[in-house]
């Protein structure tokens, strides 16, 4: 988008609702501040009285980011903070004024030594769950060692070694800017920027590096030739809870395909079909709206439900300078975010789909239907999800879970998401969780995989005949447990056999057709080949569906279970 005169490049909001301001301004409502700022949750600007940055940063401010204990991280080209000298990097206090070195201590900061004349400094920001801090941005030293555009600090401002974080060479290729930095929950980080090399090896303006530093082969993220185009480059990632990664820049073609400045990754790094992601037929804006060479994606967010939000420019049509900005919405698929409750001491969020990946997650109690919150405590990082345990949870009342998004211009604005649900609390001993043939695509949601998801597989069977097929069960309980695995038919007078008694992977027979997996470690599953054997009398063409269950013993199943289904149809 045009630049305007006194810019807002980043965006925080708060749990309280109040939202940080950062960009080059020098005043707000008329207001003195200098390219950070503060507003109430209704707009208003705060009083210096209660955020005071005194005479704010020389330059601008890039990257705003609030951490799990209220401070703020500053990232930009500024030298400066409140007259005392911050390159590039900085952290303010809650209430506004700089952290003194002696917490936290960046030392000379980021610079850069290359491309004379161009403004170098730290354009996104992002923090490990662990308190250390990626940078990426224009420079190539950090506190006075060399580092190009990819940098890693610890808690403490102080920048990380090479021994534990080596990103090599970074990003080169003139003019080798990493403008957003994105992290994965598997510890990976997603670059994206103006780059034709990463760790001395080809890397158009998008890759992945491993927790260390190191870049990722293209046997595992390979983006093929990356962004391509008339100077291409990467200004925004969004990623969804699924693994895809949304990448919005200024670039002709991704990875070699036809993309006009927005295209959607697989989590292996290669370019998704337009049959599945087709943003030039799900724009929701005037169908005046020029989706060609000289358009630009400026910034990308996703909405709780995997709505994307944008922000886009046109820079020129047929040679001529007529730059004009444009906002939208695209339309994406279907988003999962169930807040369930396995027991009294354990609250899952467990998030899916296009849903916004999110960090420093957090879970609040209500007993007075959402009217006054208190804090149960932060989450931790589960499959599909987060959770907190250890609680003791009784009568009823309200959960609300909450997690940091991050999107915008070089990836340096964020939000909150949340859910809300009642509980009424239950008290089994394990957790469960079942998934269709060989698949890895668990469902089910702890106890009794509760969730309405459905898993189905479709067999033909002769009368008398008998077909197999798989199912898994996972323990995503904290201990080991046993589980009864049984089978039933929906529908009366339809005879069949659910398990082979030779699988030798069932460890014990209870009653025909139902298994026992004793003594499953944690984390650990066990795959159990179903044999289903139709038996006359049955009529050529009838369908019935069987469903299977993994109910852990001592606990009987639940009216509103979720099951892998089996839909039988007779031949």
């Amino acid at each position: 988008m045009r630049e305007p005169a006194n810019p807002v490049y980043s965006l925080a909001v708060q749990g309280d609702g109040k939202i940080l301001l950062g960009g080059g301004f020098r005043t707000i409502n008329g207001q003195s501040r200098s390219g950070i700022a503060r507003l109430n949750a209704d707009g208003s600007l705060e009083d210096l009285t209660t955020f005071n940055s005194g005479t704010g940063v020389d330059g601008r401010v890039y990257a705003v980011i609030v951490q799990a204990d209220g401070k703020i991280l500053l990232g930009g080209t500024f030298t400066q903070v409140d007259g005392q000298p911050r390159n590039g990097i900085a952290r303010l206090e809650a209430n506004g004024t700089v952290e003194s070195t002696a917490t936290f201590d960046p030392g000379t900061g980021a610079r850069g030594t290359h491309s004379p004349g161009i403004i170098h400094g730290v354009f996104s920001i992002a923090v490990q769950r662990d308190g250390k801090i990626l940078l990426g941005g224009d420079f190539t030293e950090v506190n006075g060692l060399p580092r190009g555009g990819i940098a890693r600090l610890n808690a403490d401002g102080t920048l990380e070694d090479t021994a534990t974080f080596d990103p090599g060479a970074g990003a080169t290729g003139w003019p080798n800017r990493v403008f957003c930095v994105a992290l994965q929950p598997d510890g990976k980080i997603v670059l994206g920027g103006q780059f034709r090399a990463v760790a001395g090896r080809p890397r158009s303006s998008i890759a992945r590096l491993l927790a260390d530093g190191s870049l990722e082969s293209r046997e595992t993220f390979n983006p093929g030739s990356g962004a391509d185009g008339f100077f291409p480059s990467v200004l925004s990632l969004a990623l969804q809870a699924d693994g895809k990664i949304l990448v919005g820049g200024v670039y002709d073609k991704m990875g070699g395909r036809r993309r006009h400045s927005i295209a959607r990754l697989h989590a292996d790094g290669t370019v998704e079909s337009i049959a599945t992601f087709n943003p030039d037929t799900e724009l929701i804006v005037p169908s005046v709206f020029p989706v060609i060479f000289d358009t630009g994606f400026q910034c990308l967010t996703l909405q709780a439900n995997g709505g994307i939000l944008f922000g886009a420019y046109k820079l020129a049509v047929v040679g001529n300078f007529d730059p004009s900005d444009y906002e939208g919405r695209y339309l994406n698929g279907p988003a999962i975010q169930r807040l369930i409750f396995p027991s009294a001491a354990r609250i899952q969020w467990i998030r899916g789909g296009t849903a916004p990946e999110v960090e420093q997650v957090t879970f609040e109690l209500s007993a007075d239907g959402g009217a006054n919150w208190s804090s149960l405590g932060p989450g931790a990082r589960i499959a599909g999800g987060w959770e907190i345990t250890g609680l003791s949870l009784a009568g009823s009342g309200s959960i609300r879970a909450r997690g940091r998004t991050f999107g915008g211009q070089y990836n340096s604005s964020s939000g909150l998401v949340e859910q809300i649900a009642a509980f009424t609390p239950t008290n089994p001993s394990a957790d469960a969780l079942i998934a269709a043939g060989t698949s890895s695509n668990f469902a089910g949601l702890g106890i009794r995989n509760r969730t309405g998801l459905g898993q189905t597989l479709a067999v033909a069977a002769p009368v008398g005949g008998r077909k197999t097929f798989n199912v898994k069960v996972r323990n995503v309980g904290a201990a080991t447990a046993s589980y009864i695995v049984g089978g039933t038919a929906k529908s009366a007078g339809f005879n069949v056999r659910y398990f082979d008694e030779t699988n030798a992977e069932i460890t014990a027979g209870v009653v025909r057709g139902t298994y026992q997996i004793n003594d499953l470690a944690p984390g650990t599953e066990k795959s159990l080949t179903l044999a289903i054997t139709v038996q006359a009398p049955a009529t050529a063409g009838i369908e019935k569906t069987c469903r299977v269950t993994a109910v852990p013993i001592g606990f009987t199943d639940a009216a509103d279970a979720d099951t892998v289904r089996a839909r039988v149809v007779v031949k």
